[in-house]
């Protein structure tokens, strides 16, 4: 299945959302959290994939949600990269970006995945600016 324009993709996300609540009704205990390039204006429909990231109280039912969304998303040959969010992976810095912009399938957003994220953009800040740091020695050393 290829997406030509933003209301395809759109209409999809509609789509999937509604399959995912069919399949989990229990919208109190997860979230599906959408980013990357199908959101915005350089998404293209022969390179790009969709980016959904997984958060579910109970672990079981992240790895549940994990596998009918891969299955889903294969029987309509949409391409996409499946990340699982897990609140003792304190240096999963690829999390800040999905729960950032909460473009997310429910309402499910509790207190500890809130501060999950807090806690995970500050150690990636941190990383971030030693990674410069380490870098600029490296280029004034001629390494």
């Amino acid at each position: 299945m290829k997406f030509y324009t933003w209301s395809q993709r759109l209409d999809f996300l509609d789509m999937l959302n509604a399959a995912v609540r069919a399949e989990f009704p229990d919208v109190d205990s997860y979230n599906i959290f959408v980013f990357g390039s199908f959101l915005r204006d350089d998404y293209d429909s022969e390179r790009s994939d969709l980016d959904l990231a997984i958060y579910a109280a109970e672990t079981e039912q992240t790895f549940a949600i994990h596998d009918f969304l891969k299955q889903y998303l294969e029987d309509r040959q949409i391409p996409s990269s499946l990340l699982e969010i897990f609140l003792d992976q304190l240096d999963a810095y690829v999390v800040v970006n999905p729960l950032g912009l909460n473009v997310a399938f429910t309402d499910y957003y509790p207190e500890e995945l809130k501060i999950y994220f807090r806690t995970v953009q500050r150690r990636a800040i941190f990383y971030n600016k030693e990674a410069e740091a380490i870098e600029g020695v490296r280029k004034a050393m001629g390494v």
